[in-house]
């Protein structure tokens, strides 16, 4: 039987990480990545802190999900690990840019801007980053859809997500901002939508081991 109470935590551990994931991008100064100014504002500071909790909730969500043991399949197990590790790095760099940031906005404000050592050229941080956590809901939407315990309008959201947050936004790279707002919210909404999916998995786990149960009872 799967604890209730580690699945309640689970489920709600990934609804929260995709109600932040998509709070951070609605919430981003509009078209603003760069410079001392944005940096040290208070809208950039609350975007950011949704930016980390966002990882460090799916951190949660994630290890949960393995604890639960619901039988993934193997892309399941790999999705898991590659969006544990990309959450990881999501944290790191949201603490970064959510307290650290506005520091060196202040004091150091070359740093910040677009022209300067961390994105002229992107800090391999940044890349890394990026790349890890995006493969990871991509991996992740794909293992689910194709056993059909997520939706495919919410493993499409996921995936579409990730796949728009792949491409920098103006000014660094060519997507416009809005479409990096809505890969955010996509991939937030996807995010949020894994934790009925959990529950749902839970409940099926709890029968088939009930089953199961009887199966032996039955032969003994």
């Amino acid at each position: 039987m799967q604890p209730r109470s580690l699945v309640r935590a689970t489920s709600a551990a990934f609804m929260a990480a995709g109600v932040c994931l998509a709070l951070w991008a609605a919430l981003h100064p509009w078209n603003h990545l760069t410079g001392p100014q944005v940096g040290r504002s208070s809208q950039w500071i609350v975007a950011h802190t949704f930016h980390f909790l966002s990882g460090l909730a799916l951190l949660g969500a994630i290890a949960g999900f393995a604890a639960l043991r619901l039988r993934a399949a193997r892309l399941g197990t790999v999705a898991a690990g590659v969006w544990f590790a990309g959450a990881a790095l999501w944290t790191g760099t949201g603490m970064i840019t959510a307290f650290v940031w506005p520091t060196l906005a202040a004091h150091a404000p070359q740093l910040t801007e677009a022209n300067g050592p961390i994105f002229s050229p992107p800090h391999p941080l940044i890349v890394v980053t990026n790349l890890v956590f995006c493969a990871g809901m991509i991996l992740t939407a794909l293992a689910m859809a194709r056993t059909g315990t997520l939706p495919l309008a919410a493993a499409a959201s996921l995936a579409a997500g990730a796949v728009v947050l792949l491409v920098p936004p103006h000014p660094l790279g060519p997507a416009p901002w809005w479409l990096f707002v809505a890969g955010g919210v996509l991939g937030g909404i996807g995010t949020a939508l894994l934790g009925p999916a959990v529950a749902r998995l839970a409940t099926s786990a709890n029968a088939a081991d009930a089953r199961e149960r009887r199966a032996a009872l039955a032969a003994a």
